[in-house]
């Protein structure tokens, strides 16, 4: 089966400093899409790592140069991923993120943005897994951490510009985890995009209703 690479960036990566004080509020009656809003009080004051937002920008700023305009999606939600991938591949993804993605123990079956590498994997889809955390992020779930196509590393431990040039590349905007004023930094990427390449709009999840 032909393989293809997938590079994704989760924009929640940059929110290493401060990240943890309210991805813990998480429960079974705690849905994501609420944080920003019942916990913004809280997350208004939480930091983002700009060195870190910086270094992603100047990387993905260096794939806007290689890679075809209808092969770079800007996206809500992370599962929106497996929207672009199928059946007849298998897919390497790099995925820089401070969520691993693959199943939490809340998590329901259904495809949704903390599952979809385990939903890969689950359709024969995924041939390797790279994620790039941060230091503060939680570890894979046990069953994961001894499966070979199963890997980690701390992204500030990485030269992102040592990736090869991806097939797919995926930029997710998870405004649920960041606190608004840093909401521009996202669209600054996006209209970076749209100033010299082309018009992109950031893609509505087909899971969620408005």
């Amino acid at each position: 089966m032909e393989v293809k690479n997938i590079v994704t960036i989760d924009f929640d990566i940059i929110m290493a400093p401060s990240i943890e004080l309210y991805n813990n509020f998480i429960n079974e009656e705690f849905c994501v899409e609420d944080i920003a809003v019942q916990i913004n009080d809280l997350i208004k004051y939480c930091n983002a790592d700009l060195n870190k937002y910086s270094y992603i920008s100047m990387y993905i700023f260096h794939l806007f140069n290689f890679l075809p305009q209808e092969n770079i999606h800007f996206v809500f939600d992370h599962d929106q991923l497996y929207d672009y991938t199928s059946d007849e591949y298998q897919y390497n993804v790099i995925n820089i993120d401070h969520h691993h993605d693959c199943g939490y123990p809340r998590a329901n079956s259904d495809l949704y943005c903390g599952n979809w590498a385990l939903k890969l994997e689950e359709n024969n889809r995924l041939k390797e897994y790279l994620w790039l955390a941060n230091e503060t992020s939680s570890p894979f779930p046990e069953e994961l951490l001894n499966k070979e196509k199963f890997k980690t590393d701390i992204i500030t431990n990485y030269n992102l510009f040592d990736i090869p040039t991806p097939d797919i590349l995926v930029i997710c905007a998870s405004f649920a985890w960041i606190p608004t004023q840093f909401i521009p930094l996202f669209y600054l990427w996006l209209d970076f995009y749209n100033r010299y390449f082309g018009t992109k709009q950031i893609e509505e999840n087909p899971r969620k209703t408005k």
